[in-house]
């Protein structure tokens, strides 16, 4: 994927010498651009064709490279943490939270969209800090497997059942089960993986539609997704 760079204009100002009218010379700078330190993230998030190619279905351009940003770019989809249960399972339930990340040392975040599956990377200080990071989810998804992780600060009380939590080579995954007090809500099936590698922890999400939620899928497609951002991110020229 393309790496967003920002291009600084240089523009030279003619000074007069004293004593001669004539315009001082000024050089412009011959000094490439700066990169931002973390553009690179972008490049760890998978190409259309990685993620169609991961997703055993067609994915379209999902267009620009997704913006690089800091801390404040983590989600924060829960209205009132106060009245959830089992909070320590968001992150097992939902991908990039804020507050799944308050602990890490977070230096960039980069996530992208599409309608089948989501996906995103944090870079962290050090590769150290990654890897606690990591642990520390690793120790939450394995107490959260069985239990549901309850939000019924929105109006609506949403249900995520955690199931089948597994770590394996280095990526753990879940399977998590949607539901809703909604007369109108239909259950959906989550496969949620993540996966450290360096300095950086990438997530996905990829929802089960084929086939349906109640009969649940043999291979986990967040997984494959996770993979291919792990390759990326040992690759990403930094």
């Amino acid at each position: 994927m393309a790496i967003v760079l920002v291009a600084l204009t240089a523009v030279a100002c003619a000074q007069t010498i004293e004593g001669t009218g004539a315009p001082a010379q000024r050089e412009f700078s011959t000094e490439e651009p700066q990169q931002k330190p973390y553009a690179w993230l972008s490049s760890v998030l998978p190409t259309s064709r990685e993620l169609s190619d991961a997703l055993g279905q067609h994915v379209s351009s999902y267009g620009n490279p997704p913006p690089v940003g800091d801390a404040t770019m983590l989600r924060s989809t829960v209205v009132d943490v106060d009245r959830v249960v089992e909070p320590d399972c968001l992150g097992a339930a939902k991908l990039l939270e804020r507050s799944t990340y308050q602990a890490a040392s977070v230096q960039a975040v980069s996530y992208g969209t599409v309608s089948a599956a989501t996906f995103g990377a944090v870079a962290h200080a050090s590769a150290e800090d990654a890897n606690a990071q990591f642990a520390r989810s690793l120790a939450a998804w394995r107490k959260c497997d069985g239990k549901a992780f309850v939000d019924p600060s929105g109006g609506t009380t949403f249900t995520h059942q955690i199931t089948a939590v597994d770590e394996t080579d280095g990526v753990l995954s879940a399977v998590v089960l949607i539901s809703s007090n909604s007369p109108t809500g239909v259950p959906v099936q989550n496969q949620r993986a993540l996966g450290v590698v360096q300095d950086c922890i990438v997530e996905a999400t990829v929802p089960i539609t084929d086939p349906p939620p109640s009969v649940g899928s043999e291979r986990n497609r967040a997984v494959e997704v996770v993979k291919v951002m792990l390759g990326n991110a040992v690759t990403a020229q930094r």
